[in-house]
């Protein structure tokens, strides 16, 4: 027995979960990864006088998020990975009025795209849901959910993020 931990009232639990499987159920990291769909799969670097610079391409920025000409069955919501020439992409998104979309979305395109954001929902273990940033106009609506890989971290086919999927607040939850 030992009562010197500071946070943990079971330390020795707390040990040897580090020594089990990421996820609850049983399954292994690479039980839960993904293959990247094959229509996200683009080259966004392009050549520009002798340098290579990040596309403008309409349609390639559009495919990214699974929009083409129309919306289809799926949306990419939120998402984070690169590129076939390893260009970090992170999607996210927020919910806005109808009547104020094109001002909020025009809004977005005139910041700095590295600091562009908007706000979300954070999960971890301690306080359950809680909103990042505060941005006027926009309410977040996805869960972007925190943890550590344990055991399986260095599953050669798996991905810790893929015990970590965003989801859906629960307050949309309870909505649909």
């Amino acid at each position: 027995m030992t009562d010197d931990w500071w946070y943990e009232s079971d330390p020795w639990g707390e040990w040897l979960g580090r020594y089990a499987l990421t996820r609850d159920d049983g399954l292994w990291l690479s039980d839960g990864t993904d293959r990247t769909p094959i229509d996200t799969v683009e080259f966004l670097l392009e050549r520009k006088d002798k340098d290579f610079v990040i596309t403008g391409d309409r349609e390639k920025l559009l495919q990214l998020v699974s929009v083409g000409s129309r919306i289809g069955k799926e949306l990419v919501v939120e998402g984070d990975w690169h590129s076939a020439d390893n260009v970090k992409i992170a999607i996210s998104s927020a919910l806005v009025p109808s009547k104020k979309a094109a001002t909020l979305a025009r809004k977005l395109t005139r910041e700095e795209p590295i600091t562009v954001w908007l706000p979300c929902y954070r999960e971890n273990d301690y306080d359950g849901e809680h909103t990042q940033g505060d941005k006027n106009g926009y309410t977040p609506w996805i869960v972007l959910r925190s943890g550590e890989a344990r055991l399986d971290e260095y599953d050669p086919y798996g991905v810790p993020a893929a015990s970590l999927r965003p989801r859906l607040a629960e307050e949309f939850v309870k909505f649909c």
